[in-house]
């Protein structure tokens, strides 16, 4: 609940301000900063007791204030209902989002078949694509001693690129950014020694046994490092592109010459697009691939109707989603059903693919971040994550529109390579796609 209270009170302080205005970003953020911070070192308890005490003082007064008074106080009345459980929604048409919704059904209503399912405008659909990949050089693998291994490594890892970057320009897009993903092996131990909860899945009692439990745990840690660092990047560029538009807007207001507007007005454009772009990330793991699983021992898949499905879940995508998984596999299969090509998830997780919209950068920040500013032990982060899905907007495509596999495991101590992976693979009989 605290979390979800901090989230909360975050939207209602970005609800009732005008955040390219220059004489409000700073307070606001200001306050925002601290009243997190005082959020986050607060007991449950005292904050559900302080809100009821709140709301009930607030309904005392409004019965007996004039209503000059009274106004101001049932804006705080709104605030305590929104801190409460309401969520704040994007602006349909406004210059800083992208609409997916429509856009979906103008792709729909425009392109073939065909066209759909070879074009999914990854890249317009999402601000931005970011692809998780290990090192191609020997270097960074320096603590492996053999060095026929530390070769194995990176040519494992230039393959592991060269088949997700072609199966993303199988579906159309030629639009994304490397994101060389944090190497395990090269985190303090004192990091690294905290990821111990799978221990029970290992015979630690035998040096075998306590070689693998330390391998899973040093590619755990970097995979959860890697996960959050993204995201921390992708929140940190939309504040400064949100910073650098309301520095450009307050010196649009007041231009020495109309030449110096014209620059100005370019560079605001500039600024409006980087905000945009940073609005929301698809994030890819080197694993993933698009498509429908056929045989996952034979490996084989197929396109067909996958792109269709996949424009036809954008178009009933909420547009106050937080988080939209390509394919993922819930807890709760009983009580996801949303739309005929939307789940909403309330547990479980799959990050081969996964969308996180600026929204909830900060939520997940704020869960992640124990990796650097506490000392306690860290659970993997496709354990982590889910724990911020209860009171969130998270979503997923059903069916399952990409999967994974084909590889060894870059965490499993296991040398055989998996074969393709695709939970839910059973949606794809559902009756509502005979259509598509």
């Amino acid at each position: 609940m605290l979390e979800s209270v901090t989230k909360e009170f975050k939207s209602v302080l970005t609800l009732h301000y005008d955040e390219t205005d220059p004489a409000l970003v700073k307070p606001v953020r200001w306050c925002q900063r601290n009243i997190v911070n005082m959020f986050r070192i607060t007991s449950e308890t005292f904050i559900e007791r302080t809100l009821e005490k709140v709301q009930k003082v607030f309904m005392g007064f409004i019965s007996i204030l004039a209503l000059p008074v009274a106004y101001p106080l049932a804006f705080v009345g709104v605030s305590i209902k929104l801190i409460r459980g309401a969520t704040t929604a994007p602006l349909q048409d406004s210059p800083f989002e992208i609409n997916h919704q429509k856009l979906a059904n103008e792709n729909l209503k425009t392109k073939s078949k065909e066209v759909l399912d070879r074009d999914w405008n990854l890249s317009r659909y999402f601000g931005h694509v970011r692809v998780m990949n290990l090192p191609w050089d020997e270097e960074s693998f320096q603590k492996i001693t053999d060095p026929e291994e530390r070769r194995k490594r990176v040519e494992d890892n230039k393959a592991r690129w060269q088949i997700v970057t072609e199966s993303l320009r199988e579906v159309g897009c030629n639009s994304y950014e490397r994101f060389s993903s944090v190497v395990g092996i090269n985190l303090p131990e004192r990091l690294w020694r905290r990821m111990d909860h799978n221990y029970k899945n290992f015979d630690r009692s035998t040096p075998e046994g306590q070689k693998k439990f330390e391998g899973l745990s040093k590619g755990q840690t970097g995979c959860y490092m890697s996960h959050y660092r993204i995201v921390k990047e992708a929140n940190e560029n939309w504040e400064q592109a949100k910073a650098d538009y309301a520095q450009i807007q307050s010196q649009i207001d007041t231009p020495s010459n109309e030449s110096d507007l014209a620059v100005l007005n370019q560079k605001l454009v500039e600024a409006q697009e980087r905000i945009k772009k940073y609005s929301s990330v698809l994030i890819l793991e080197d694993d993933n691939r698009f498509g429908r699983v056929l045989d996952p021992v034979k490996k084989t898949y197929t396109l067909e109707k996958v792109g269709r499905v996949f424009h036809k879940a954008m178009s009933e995508l909420p547009l106050n989603y937080e988080i939209f998984f390509l394919a993922a596999c819930p807890s709760h299969l009983e009580a996801v059903a949303h739309t005929p090509h939307i789940r909403k998830f309330l547990d479980g997780v799959e990050l081969n693919a996964y969308a996180v919209h600026s929204r909830f950068y900060k939520t997940l920040i704020l869960q992640l971040e124990k990796i650097e500013t506490e000392e306690g032990p860290l659970t993997a982060v496709d354990k982590e994550i889910p724990k911020t899905m209860p009171e969130a907007h998270v979503f997923m495509s059903a069916p399952p529109v990409a999967f994974q596999g084909g590889f060894k495991s870059s965490l499993s101590q296991d040398e055989k390579p998996e074969p393709f992976r695709q939970w839910m693979n059973g949606d794809w009989n559902n009756s509502l796609l005979t259509a598509v």
